[in-house]
């Protein structure tokens, strides 16, 4: 199947940015974008590295990919802490061992995905269909709120948001980022509304769930944040996208054993399990759960050292720091 390159470009520039720690993956996509006149501008393991290319208008478009050391619905997750982000065209990759979170990545962010292993055959129609349904109507409104942003032109930007609001296919999009930036605003109410009325219509919108979850905790309301996102697992199937917010809900409201569970959950379905076990570790040393924890690090072989000379590292810094503030 041949999908010739698009002749006529409606972006800024047709550059992407890939999230991945394969440095094979990283090659096979920049012949691959090559051939569709996209470059790569980088290839990097850092969620937070992409967030600032799409932030500086360095790229237009994320692909994700997912291993078992970063799972792609923790990218797909932390896209959705930043407006610019969320209104940005994703490509994500899944293995066949995460095939039982497609449900949930799906109405996450609602991401094109594509099965690994990764093949040309598998990734070009998914790559053409993504920057085709981006490059028509509603979704091209989308793209152009975020130039409005990153030309500084804010006001422009959200009276777009707000007329997309309008639009069945872009409400999602829409609420998720005006949340974002109402709640930077102080118009955490104003916030609530529009998510609390787009669930309204779309009751099972998970990026919806877990934009209006993550509002509560920045409005210090851990407990509405836990019962919304405690929802949310079970409307899909116990995934496990939603855990490490339930986790830091959790600790919110204080209730460290609730964390610690959800840690087990974790690290008993195989989600990030290294980070995983060390941040439990953690939680079980400070509730005096000493044997526990070892429990824990035994089964993670090498954990105990990188922990051990963390800390090592943290009193260090602050023991040379005690001086220096007493002068």
């Amino acid at each position: 199947m041949n999908f010739p390159a698009q002749k006529k470009s409606s972006w800024p520039r047709q550059t992407a940015i890939v999230v991945s720690d394969s440095p094979n993956v990283h090659m096979l996509l920049r012949e691959l974008l090559r051939s569709y006149n996209w470059t790569v501008i980088d290839a990097t393991a850092s969620i937070d590295r992409a967030v600032s290319a799409l932030r500086g208008g360095q790229a237009f478009l994320v692909i994700t990919d997912d291993t078992i050391a970063l799972p792609v619905v923790r990218h797909v997750r932390h896209l959705l802490s930043d407006p610019i982000a969320i209104c940005t065209p994703v490509l994500s990759f899944l293995l066949e061992t995460h095939k039982s979170e497609t449900a949930a990545l799906s109405r996450l962010g609602r991401p094109q995905i594509v099965d690994k292993p990764l093949t040309p055959s598998k990734f070009v129609p998914g790559f053409v269909q993504l920057v085709r349904n981006w490059e028509r109507e509603p979704l091209a409104a989308l793209r152009r709120a975020n130039y409005q942003f990153l030309n500084g032109n804010d006001a422009v930007g959200l009276r777009a948001l707000f007329k997309l609001l309008e639009e069945e296919a872009t409400q999602p999009f829409a609420a998720q980022a005006l949340a974002v930036h109402l709640r930077r605003l102080g118009k955490v109410k104003e916030a609530e509304a529009i998510l609390l009325a787009t669930l309204k219509k779309a009751p099972r919108d998970l990026g919806t769930m877990t934009a209006l979850a993550d509002l509560y905790m920045h409005a210090a309301m851990p407990k509405l944040s836990h019962r919304l996102l405690a929802g949310a697992r079970q409307a899909y199937n116990q995934s496990h996208v939603m855990m490490p917010d339930l986790v830091q809900s959790a600790l919110l409201m204080g209730d460290v054993d609730d964390a610690i569970g959800n840690l087990y959950i974790m690290l008993r379905g195989g989600y990030m399990e290294e980070e995983v076990a060390g941040f439990l570790a953690r939680l079980l040393f400070a509730e005096g759960r000493e044997a526990e924890a070892e429990r824990v690090l035994n089964t993670n072989r090498g954990l105990l050292k990188k922990i051990q000379s963390a800390w090592a590292s943290a009193d260090a810094s602050s023991q040379n720091a005690a001086p220096a503030a007493a002068s």
